[in-house]
């Protein structure tokens, strides 16, 4: 098994065969440098890694980092994968969902607009519970209707107390964030 590790200044992938740190590159060459804040990976082996600026894919077997254009988010504080496999990408104020590939290149449709009220709330972190529910700290949206509930002072949510950190699904269907 290989290990990513993304950091304030580039990530490293190490070498599952010798376990020798390798910097990770923009198509396969520059150097990476940017914050890493975010990183998922599908079951057909893309890797995916949300920076301040922006949006990074690697395919399988492939050496390099390409950036992809995401409608809407420049900085990409959160990656999740719902429970049909749809990546969502989530900004400071706006959402958006993988939707196709086209000739192999990913393309991205945006889902919230950034001045709708419901994207405001899922710019720091996303979950998705058993019931295709996506949640964030401050809110719970429907993704098939568009439909969202605030949690906020009177939820005991004080505002603006969840920033940038942790989320986590539990097994026994939690969810946690920090």
């Amino acid at each position: 098994v290989g290990l990513v590790i993304g950091f304030q200044a580039g990530a490293v992938e190490f070498d599952p065969a010798d376990n020798t740190p390798r910097p990770l590159a923009l198509d396969g060459e520059r150097a990476f440098s940017d914050a890493v804040w975010s990183m998922a990976e599908e079951s057909a082996g893309n890797l995916w890694l949300g920076t301040p600026n922006g949006l990074l894919w690697r395919p399988p077997g492939e050496p390099g980092l390409r950036p992809v254009m995401v409608p809407g988010i420049r900085a990409v504080m959160d990656l999740k994968f719902d429970a049909a496999g749809t990546l969502w990408v989530a900004g400071p104020a706006a959402l958006a969902r993988l939707s196709e590939w086209d000739r192999g290149e990913p393309r991205f449709a945006a889902y919230l607009r950034t001045d709708s009220a419901a994207a405001a709330w899922f710019g720091r972190q996303l979950l998705f519970d058993s019931q295709g529910l996506m949640w964030s700290p401050r809110q719970r949206l429907d993704p098939s209707s568009g439909n969202a509930d605030d949690f906020g002072l009177a939820d005991g949510v004080p505002p603006d107390s969840v920033q940038v950190g942790a989320s986590l699904a539990l097994s026994d269907g939690r969810l946690l964030f920090g």
